[in-house]
C-alpha cells in the first residue's frame, strides 16, 4: 500500500467526496422557498448589486451561515434579500477548503460566473472564507469587492505552526465531533502525517508566516478601488 503524497491526496479527496465536502457549487437565495439553491441558467444577474457569502474551513454555506438562514422565509437572509435597500441578489459559494488553494477556489468561482459582475459586491465571510474574500478583493477577476464583513477570519491559525499541535487539534476534532462530518473528516486526516496535513493547499493560507498568507495580508491592490474591511472577532448570535 503506497502512502506517497499523491496517493494520500487521492484518499483524502475520496473521503471528502463521501462526506459531501468536496463539492463546488454556486448558490442563490430563492425568495419563494426561503433557502439557498444551486444556480441555473439565468439565475445570476450580472448588473445587480450582490451580497456574496463565503463559508469557513471544514464547512459549507449551510454549516457556516445556518443561524442566518434556518428560519427560511422568516430568516435574516430573507429580510436582507427582500428589502431591496442595498442588495438585489444574494449568492453563496460552496468551495473546497482542505485540498485547494485560494487561487483554485477563485478559478472555480469564475467558471460558475462565466464573466465579470458589472457591479461591485459585498461579502460576508467566516474563518478561511475571509482569506478567500481578501484574495478576491486583491486579485479577483470576475468580482470587485466593495465591503467585506470578515467574521473570525483565519489570519494565521496557531495550530498550524507546530506539527504536534496539528495532531492534537485533529484528535480533539475527532473526539468532539465524532458523530458529525467534521469529526469524520478529522479522523480521515489524522490517519496521515501532520507534515502532510500542514502541506495541504487549503491549509497553507492559514499557517502563520506562510508565503500564501503573506500574499493575502501584505498585498497592495493595483488599480483597484478601495475595499472597506470590517473584522469581526468571535461569531454571530442567533438568538
Amino acid at each position: 500500500f503506497e502512502r506517497g503524497n499523491s496517493t494520500s491526496q487521492d484518499a483524502v479527496r475520496r473521503a471528502l467526496g463521501a462526506l459531501g465536502r468536496d463539492k463546488y457549487d454556486l448558490l442563490h437565495w430563492n425568495l419563494a422557498s426561503g433557502k439557498f439553491v444551486p444556480v441555473a441558467a439565468g439565475d445570476v444577474h450580472y448588473d445587480q448589486k450582490t451580497l456574496l457569502m463565503l463559508h469557513g474551513t471544514f464547512s459549507s454555506t449551510k454549516g457556516s451561515f445556518n443561524p442566518m438562514t434556518i428560519l427560511g422565509r422568516e430568516s435574516w437572509m430573507q429580510a436582507i434579500a427582500m428589502s431591496g435597500q442595498r442588495y438585489e441578489q444574494v449568492l453563496a459559494f460552496n468551495h473546497e477548503t482542505v485540498l485547494d488553494s485560494l487561487a483554485a477556489n477563485e478559478d472555480k468561482l469564475n467558471s460558475f460566473l462565466g464573466r465579470k459582475l458589472s457591479k461591485s459586491v459585498d461579502i460576508i465571510t467566516h474563518s478561511r472564507g475571509g482569506l478567500l474574500g481578501k484574495h478576491l478583493a486583491i486579485y479577483g477577476k470576475n468580482v470587485q469587492v466593495d465591503r467585506a464583513a470578515l467574521c473570525a477570519c483565519a489570519n494565521g491559525v496557531g495550530y498550524f505552526n507546530l506539527l504536534d499541535q496539528i495532531s492534537w487539534l485533529l484528535s480533539i476534532l475527532a473526539r468532539v465531533g465524532k458523530y458529525s462530518s467534521i469529526g469524520s473528516l478529522a479522523i480521515v486526516l489524522a490517519q496521515h502525517s501532520a507534515k502532510f496535513v500542514a502541506g495541504l493547499e487549503g491549509f497553507k493560507p492559514m499557517t502563520p508566516g506562510s508565503p500564501e498568507l503573506k500574499k493575502v495580508l501584505k498585498a497592495i491592490p493595483q488599480k483597484r478601488k478601495k475595499t472597506l474591511f470590517l473584522p469581526i472577532v468571535g461569531d454571530w448570535d442567533d438568538s
